[in-house]
């Protein structure tokens, strides 16, 4: 339903958020700060699933808003403590560098995003001898690909004494 897809893209938009401003406690050694906030993020969540689903009997839905609704609190109580380091303002010159820079990411992502998709309509459409034989046949070919690139960066790396 339209409302699950929202309140997904919702829960994704969230959850990039909140692994940001993480990041940085994992960056600056932070361990302490960066496990708080895990474990407010989880008990929030918890309460709130359980608050959703088992008292209110909103279903599906309720799983979803449940799910991201302790990594929104917790994002904004560490926006508002990250406040003064942020800054929270907008240069147009560095918004234009890091377009310049990610955006050759995008179709490697949009290719990453398709990948994960894909998988449900292969398996819907083709039937299970096929899947099986697909499958014998691509992991001797991955083992084959892995096995070339450490060759290759051993005899890169191989500097004759």
């Amino acid at each position: 339903t339209p409302g699950l897809v929202r309140a997904a893209f919702v829960g994704l938009w969230a959850q990039m958020n909140y692994e940001q401003l993480t990041a940085l406690f994992r960056v600056e050694e932070r361990s302490v700060q960066f496990a708080l906030a895990s474990l407010a993020n989880v008990l929030v969540t918890i309460t709130a699933t359980v608050l959703l689903v088992a008292v209110w009997h909103k279903g599906a839905i309720g799983v979803l808003v449940g799910n991201f609704t302790g990594t929104l609190v917790v994002w904004v109580a560490l926006l508002a403590y990250r406040r003064y380091q942020l800054g929270l303002e907008f240069s147009r010159t560095l918004f234009r560098e890091m377009n310049r820079f990610g955006m050759p990411l995008v179709p490697a992502g949009l290719a990453l995003w398709a990948i994960n998709f894909i998988d449900r309509l292969f398996l819907t459409t083709f039937d299970v001898v096929v899947i099986s034989a697909v499958t014998l046949l691509a992991v001797p070919l991955v083992v084959i690909g892995i096995g070339v690139l450490v060759w290759m960066r051993r005899r890169v790396s191989y500097v004759p004494a």
